[in-house]
């Protein structure tokens, strides 16, 4: 029996590659489906939102930041919400105060199994070199270390959509890129390895002739009787 030819073997590893990009990118999708908790820490679990999707240098932003008790104890905790560099503070809500232009804090006291909820407003400053989205992080501090933090992240006008890369929103450009350069490289591998096999050896598909028999001895080169 002939060995199983390498290049159907290449062409059924690849699409066996692509199957399991495709499961995994199904899987991964469906679980970016599904809500995502609020990181938790010592007890606290910590949210942050600013009911917008895009904004642009110059735009006043509300951050409303959360922190859930998840304990039966009362407690007391410092949150911290941070925006980049640049960023102005223009009202700092429930108590909270604004030691820079780009930065809320505020000491809560928050009840056993509730939450507290705080807003700070900010004029949007210049992004990031290179950044897409607008960050703002709220984080829970305890002596001066950040415990949890979650993250608000708006889309900058004009610039590439933050989305793009993303499991589960639909678009997967550069999953899709990474796919076809797997399949091309495999095609050209298969390929050169049928053209270099049929060079050096020959076409095995080829039937012999007179059925596999050798061929006869031309006259005149007969060797002696």
């Amino acid at each position: 029996m002939r060995n199983p030819d390498p290049v159907r073997r290449l062409l059924v590893l690849g699409l066996g590659t692509l199957g399991l990009w495709a499961g995994g990118l199904a899987v991964s999708s469906a679980a970016a489906a599904q809500p995502t908790p609020p990181p938790e820490g010592r007890g606290f679990a910590i949210a942050v939102d600013d009911k917008t999707a895009a904004v642009r240098t110059g735009d006043t932003v509300t951050y409303e930041v959360t922190l859930r008790n998840t304990t039966q104890v009362a407690a007391t905790a410092d949150v911290e919400l941070t925006l980049p560099v640049g960023a102005a503070a223009t009202t700092v809500g429930n108590g909270g105060r604004a030691p820079e232009p780009w930065y809320a804090k505020w000491t809560l006291d928050v009840p056993a199994g509730g939450s507290v909820t705080v807003s700070a407003a900010f004029v949007a400053g210049p992004p990031v070199d290179h950044a897409n989205g607008y960050a703002a992080s709220a984080c829970l501090v305890e002596e001066f270390a950040r415990l949890i933090c979650a993250t608000d992240t708006d889309q900058l006008l004009g610039a590439d959509d933050i989305r793009v890369d993303l499991p589960g929103d639909g678009n997967h450009t550069a999953l899709l890129r990474v796919a076809v350069a797997i399949l091309v490289l495999l095609a050209v591998v298969a390929l050169g390895w049928l053209w270099h096999r049929r060079w050096v050896a020959g076409d095995p598909d080829e039937p012999e002739p007179d059925g596999g028999n050798p061929p006869p001895v031309p006259a005149g080169r007969r060797g002696r009787q």
